[in-house]
Order: structure tokens, then sequence, then C-alpha cells
């Protein structure tokens, strides 16, 4: 059942797990807090650093202390940006820390960034919205990970795991999603979307029906994602019925 606060933006969803609503005007995702006895995660780091100063704001009208550790689920920019924002240590995996040095090389000048859309390196809704988030993109900083691991990792929060681990799927090949047994509650990041840089936004029968398996393997009451609405097991599974009708929306 949820737990509800309606003081801040920040939802508490478990006793451990906070999640902050998504704006579609500006493509800012959903972030993810969750607390442990020893050590406290936030799951993504936002969009920008305006948009992470504002989930740590939430935090402290919730009495809650500043994350330990920010885990980034896959490259996106808008789930990696609001990283320059912070010193907090950030987890992510090696696929993810080599497109952050990828990026780090990128300039924000208004012809660069039209040059990528030629290249295909970024894509329109990307370019759009950066636009909009960010009145000045020269402003923009990619700040790459500190801790890095391969294909899985688990992390005791203290009375709290997060079992974290990479999934074959179209949207973002280092995609993770984070399990916290204890809660029943899964991450996904955006690894449910489709594959939006590469033509039309599709999917692949392998991908599609192996992350449908793998994450089924998981005992989960709620899945989180970036840009939608919180996720049962049964409106997950319900999801994976029918994903040409979720295309658009994800």
């Amino acid at each position: 059942m949820f737990l509800y606060y309606n003081l801040t933006m920040l939802t508490q969803i478990t006793p451990h797990i906070y999640i902050s609503d998504f704006d579609s005007n500006n493509d800012r995702p959903r972030l993810g807090y969750i607390k442990g006895d020893t050590f406290n995660i936030m799951i993504d780091a936002g969009n920008s650093p305006a948009h992470f100063k504002s989930f740590i704001n939430d935090c402290h009208l919730l009495n809650l202390k500043e994350p330990d550790y920010i885990l980034l689920t896959h490259w996106h920019w808008d789930h990696i940006f609001g990283l320059s924002g912070s010193s907090i240590p950030a987890i992510c995996s090696n696929l993810t820390q080599n497109k952050l040095i990828e990026m780090s090389h990128w300039k924000w000048d208004d012809a660069s960034m039209k040059h990528r859309l030629v290249t295909g390196e970024d894509i329109e809704f990307c370019d759009l919205n950066i636009r909009i988030e960010y009145a000045n993109p020269l402003d923009i900083r990619i700040r790459k990970g500190d801790i890095l691991f391969d294909n899985q990792l688990t992390m005791d929060l203290g009375n709290i795991t997060c079992v974290i681990k990479r999934i074959n799927n179209d949207h973002a090949n280092d995609s993770v999603v984070i399990f916290v047994p204890e809660e029943k509650v899964l991450f996904l990041g955006d690894i449910i979307s489709p594959d939006y840089h590469h033509g039309e936004p599709h999917y692949t029968k392998q991908n599609f029906d192996n992350l449908s398996r793998e994450l089924f393997t998981f005992d989960f009451e709620y899945a989180i994602h970036g840009h939608t609405e919180v996720f049962t097991r049964e409106s997950l599974k319900q999801f994976f019925h029918e994903p040409e009708a979720h295309i658009k929306r994800l």
C-alpha cells in the first residue's frame, strides 16, 4: 500500500522508498530515494543541476539526509545531467561510464547541437527538451561516474538491499534495474521504453521477450518507470501484452 506525504513533490511509497514526480514539459524523469540504516541512495541525478537541487530540497523538507550515493540507471541526458550540480559519489555501469566519457567531449553551442542531429548522435526530442531545460546549453557539464561495475552489483544499505542488474533491452544498451527485495520495489529507469535513437520508435522481439522474462524473475509489487505512473506487477504484465499501445506515451 502506498504511503502519501503531501508536503512536497516526493511520495513515500514504502517505509524506505520515496519517489519524485515526472514532468513531461521539460522531460524531467521520476527520481528515487532509498533509505537504509547506513546509507541512502538517490536513483538517477535528474536532467539538470536545477532538477537535482529541487529533489534535494524536497528531501530536506521531509528531514531526509542527503544521499550518500547517486545510482545511474542509464546514460540518457535527462537521467545524468544533474550530476554536475553535485559532488555526491556516482555509481554506474562501465557501459554507462563509456557514454559519459563520450558525452564529456560534446560541445553545446548551437552548431554542434544541430550537427549531432544530422549525424544521429542525438535526436530532436532530446535537443528540444535540453533547450527548454537550459536557458543556455553552454552551461551543460558532464560529470563521470566514480564507482563502476560490470553487469551486476549488490549493495547493503543497512537492512535494505539494492540488487542492480543490467538487462538487454531496446531503449539503451547500458540500462540497469534496481530491485529492493525488502520493499518489493523494482526501479526500471526507462528500460521498458522502445528504441528512440534509431529510426521510428520500436522494439525488437528478442530483446522485448527477454526483458519480460528477466523482469518477472524479481519478486516485486511495484515497478517505477522514469516517465509514467507507477506500475503494479499486474499492470506491468499488461504492458508486455500490449507494448504497441505504449510507444508514443513512453
